[in-house]
């Protein structure tokens, strides 16, 4: 009886689990094909090509015009300025919070980095507009509203998400990778470069591919 009644509650959590896998499906499909459905009614006045390619995007004129050709390259360069600004500071501080950080140090550190995360993406909006915009317009020139600007803020804003991944991730690694790589006289340097980062790479690369997601929703939130 108490395999049979084990094994029940093992095909009921199956069952379970992809009905909810079912759902989620399901959901994303109809959410697609509203989409679709929503959308298609404006490219039978607007060319997709002209949606795509073109730069005019004059909504409120008495022939509009809807190009979105700059809205897609600027966010393309934003997310990749905001990843190659973010990335090494952020796997830096997860190697070391993983590795060298113990104690006092590490929670503290590990506190700030939580409270960075929980701070509004308006606070963010206006610390760049206080402090990043200046510093842009000083150094670079202009008046500093750049994709530059931009991207700095948006490098802030998902430090905190890479950094803990990427921190768990390390720290998942099993130790015993780490030990037999000591045992065979590699340096703390080349453990963490050739077996850790290695190892940790899955997890490092969902963080980026996660935040690159992240970036347009939180520059739509800094513009608010």
């Amino acid at each position: 009886m108490g395999y049979r009644s084990r094994l029940h509650r093992e095909q009921t959590g199956r069952c379970l689990l992809l009905a909810c896998s079912a759902v989620c499906f399901c959901t994303v499909v109809l959410i697609t094909i509203f989409i679709f459905a929503q959308g298609i009614p404006v490219f039978k006045k607007v060319p997709l090509g002209a949606f795509l390619f073109s730069t005019n995007w004059s909504p409120s004129d008495a022939e509009p015009h809807y190009g979105v050709f700059s809205f897609i390259v600027a966010s393309i360069v934003v997310t990749t300025l905001s990843l190659l600004f973010a990335t090494p500071i952020a796997i830096s501080t997860a190697i070391y919070l993983a590795v060298f950080a113990k104690g006092r140090k590490a929670a503290i550190i590990r506190q700030s980095i939580e409270l960075l995360a929980g701070i509004p993406s308006i606070i963010f909006g206006l610390f760049g507009i206080a402090v990043i915009v200046p510093f842009v317009r000083t150094a670079f020139g202009g008046n500093g509203y750049s994709l530059l600007s931009a991207s700095l803020v948006l490098a802030i804003m998902i430090l905190p998400t890479i950094i803990n991944i990427s921190e768990v991730s390390l720290c998942a690694v099993p130790a015993e990778l780490k030990e037999a790589s000591i045992a065979l006289g590699a340096t703390d340097w080349q453990t963490i470069t050739r077996v850790m980062l290695p190892a940790a790479r899955g997890g490092i690369t969902a963080s980026l591919v996660m935040v690159s997601r992240m970036v347009e929703n939180r520059l739509r939130s800094v513009c608010r």
